[in-house]
């Protein structure tokens, strides 16, 4: 096999360098020798330096360790999340041999479109796209080609519903297959206004609903939020979980809340837009309660939570 020769001094560079270019070879071991550290090397490549031919043990094949932050597991479906695709079906190979509850591996390219599919393709495992996902004691049927759908905010979901009372009447304004909505109405007596401009997820919504025993009452709509929202209120709480472009929506959020009501309010920005965003919510009357960083995005964005109180 073929590696790429370098001193001990320069072997930690030459490795980021390896994996950032991708003429590094992830399924075999960094070697040793002397002074020198031996760099595995991918067909096809050949970096500037000193490359040289050594025997191979098996041994020496190292399984792609897949990073748990690199994909998302719903259900019994991964979703890896890197973008060089090689990569991903590295990653994939070592999900199904590691997870044995994961049946089917896609890779993500993104999310599009105001119904917020993602674009996928299969990379290992038994195809299929329909799965059941369970969180906060509540069943939930996802369509991963259909509908969006994120299990990194499980906990944040069961923040939400403690946050609320029974009585309150709520609107979940970006609901997507219902997992905010349903787990609040599990749990509180109280009425949820459910939109989402999805029709496939309406549709799981509806199924979701029915696989749960509620205590609330969940109220599916289908519509822009923008259109359907109006005469609905007023309402206790408003859950505004669209994190790409939730500013195009907060005056109409505001408009359907009574005084002294409240919103949860996601975002994906950077530390100034968040400012500028908190600023907002006061230019309108609103009291910042809460403010903090959900999770990682990318290096320079988060994902933050802001809770407001109208009045």
């Amino acid at each position: 096999m073929r590696f790429l020769k370098v001193q001990k001094q320069m072997a930690q560079e030459a490795i980021t360098e390896g994996k950032r270019q991708g003429w590094m070879d992830r399924t075999h071991r960094v070697a040793h020798e002397g002074d020198f550290v031996l760099i595995p090397l991918r067909p096809g490549h050949d970096p500037p330096g000193e490359v040289v031919e050594r025997e191979v043990e098996e041994e020496a094949r190292e399984r792609p360790r897949p990073f748990r932050s690199s994909f998302d597991v719903v259900g019994d479906i991964a979703i890896v999340k890197v973008r060089d695709v090689e990569r991903a079906r590295e990653i994939a190979s070592s999900i199904l041999a590691s997870n044995s509850h994961v049946s089917a591996v896609f890779h993500d390219a993104g999310i599009s479109g105001t119904e917020r599919r993602r674009r996928l393709s299969f990379l290992a495992g038994s195809y299929h796209t329909l799965t059941e996902h369970r969180e906060n004691g509540i069943r939930l049927f996802v369509d991963v080609e259909k509908v969006y759908f994120s299990p990194r905010l499980a906990t944040e979901r069961m923040r939400v519903c403690n946050r609320v009372a029974d009585g309150e009447r709520v609107l979940d304004m970006f609901a997507g297959i219902g997992p905010f909505s349903i787990t609040i109405a599990r749990y509180r007596r109280c009425s949820v206004t459910a939109v989402d401009i999805n029709s496939d997820a309406i549709g799981l919504m509806r199924r979701n609903i029915e696989a749960n025993r509620l205590l609330g009452r969940v109220e599916p709509v289908l519509g822009d939020a923008r259109e359907v929202v109006a005469g609905r209120g007023p309402f206790d709480s408003v859950i505004m979980n669209l994190p790409h472009s939730p500013d195009e929506f907060l005056d109409v959020g505001l408009s359907v809340l009574r005084e002294g009501g409240k919103v949860f309010y996601y975002r994906i920005c950077d530390l100034d837009t968040l400012y500028l965003t908190m600023e907002r919510f006061r230019e309108a009357g609103c009291q910042i309660l809460e403010k903090r960083k959900v999770h990682g995005y990318s290096p320079r964005e988060d994902m933050y939570h802001i809770l407001a109180r109208k009045g």
